[in-house]
């Protein structure tokens, strides 16, 4: 099968959704699919306003393996989306921007995809990308699913967002929670699959990350974008707390890429936190094996493949109750699920010095996370991918 993944962003920027579509090519392809990106930015990350005004050279690359298409609009385009910018948000004027974007772009997606079997659509409404690829499958009678990975109260909710997933053939949901919204924002529950899949990796060296770093006990790792909704501000001031409590000899290491104001820590403490920024992907994997716990208080997650990575490591996480991990990990989870609310920093803390302290809860609590993680490997999960392609087109081509 011939596979078109479109998406807002794609590798080397990273992300989850970057990771998930990259690694969910390589499977494909291991499996003689073929499968292309078509994408509108690879080297820089922009907010929702400028990716519709801004744009990046036109370019076809190969990216990890996958041939990826990089397509961007002309100048005026940009500066007619900068003026209507705001009519996406007054319901009944709204539909304009989004025809006027889908006018621009669905010509260049359907000669990308021309020889492709199904289109792929991963994101959501309001990015109006996913707009122009509905109409281009259906100018060529083509299968379109969308993996939207939705927040709800976050984002991927908007009524624009709900418009292009209520015309998907198929939806891909990461949660039985994400399906129950999505049905009751009217989108037919037979169209909608539950599925995930992440790459089973443990081959990172902690002995050699503890070695560079001169990291010799308890590290706590928080990895992921230093931004609010990540939990970035949270875990920094729940160390804190933790180590003003505890003394203990700990650090915390912090690592992704930054997406707001680093936090400064007082002396004594500055040394026990250690930013790293963005890593490469085998020194990610090192951060994972050296550490005893991961701690991302994450305010939302449509899965949280990150706490999968830390589960191939048996590492026990330290998160939020959020809806996904709870239905993830059920009644025997693979760390400490703190409640969101306002005593947030003050539970993050107490999770770190209980896990300080016992380190046989860490072990148990390592070994259920391995046995969640098990089930979402990809090896158990791309075949129920090809099953969601397949009977779309069936249903197109009214054979089922």
């Amino acid at each position: 099968m011939n596979i078109t993944l479109v998406t807002r962003e794609f590798l080397p920027l990273t992300g989850g959704l970057q990771v998930l579509a990259a690694q969910l090519g390589r499977h494909l392809k291991k499996r003689g699919h073929d499968f292309e990106v078509v994408t509108r930015f690879t080297r820089r990350r922009l907010d929702l306003r400028l990716h519709l005004v801004k744009s990046q050279a036109e370019e076809t690359l190969e990216v990890g393996g996958v041939k990826t298409h990089v397509v961007g609009h002309r100048r005026s385009l940009g500066l007619a989306m900068d003026v209507f910018y705001k009519t996406l948000f007054k319901p009944g004027i709204d539909d304009f921007p989004i025809r006027l974007f889908a006018y621009a772009y669905q010509n260049k997606i359907s000669n990308l995809t021309e020889r492709f079997d199904v289109i792929h659509f991963l994101g959501q409404g309001l990015e109006l990308l996913g707009f122009a690829a509905l109409a281009s499958a259906r100018r060529q009678g083509k299968p379109f699913i969308v993996e939207p990975c939705v927040h709800p109260g976050q984002w991927g909710d908007h009524p624009i967002d709900l418009k292009l997933y209520r015309q998907a053939d198929a939806l891909i949901a990461h949660s039985r929670f994400e399906k129950r919204f999505l049905e009751s924002q009217g989108v037919d529950p037979e169209k909608i699959a539950i599925l995930h899949g992440f790459e089973d990796r443990a081959d990172g060296d902690g002995a050699r990350f503890r070695k560079k770093h001169n990291i010799t006990n308890f590290m706590a790792l928080f990895l992921g974008r230093r931004s609010k909704d990540k939990g970035y501000p949270v875990v920094t001031e729940a160390f804190l707390s933790f180590l003003k409590r505890d003394n203990p000899d700990a650090k915390l290491v912090i690592a992704g890429p930054p997406d707001g104001e680093r936090i400064q820590a007082p002396e004594p403490y500055a040394s026990r936190i250690l930013e790293l920024g963005q890593l490469e992907e085998s020194e990610k994997h090192d951060a994972l094996a050296a550490c005893d716990v991961l701690c991302v208080p994450s305010e939302g997650e449509s899965f949280g493949i990150v706490y999968m990575e830390a589960w191939r490591y048996k590492k026990p996480i330290i998160a939020r109750k959020i809806p996904v991990l709870e239905e993830i990990n059920g009644s025997r989870p693979g760390g400490i699920l703190v409640e969101n609310d306002s005593a947030v920093t003050e539970n993050i803390s107490d999770a770190l010095s209980r896990l300080f302290r016992d380190q046989r809860l860490r072990r148990e609590l390592g070994e259920r996370g391995f046995q969640i993680s098990s089930e979402f490997v990809w090896e158990n999960v791309v075949e129920r991918y090809l099953e969601v392609y397949r009977d779309a087109r069936s249903r197109k081509s009214g054979t089922s």
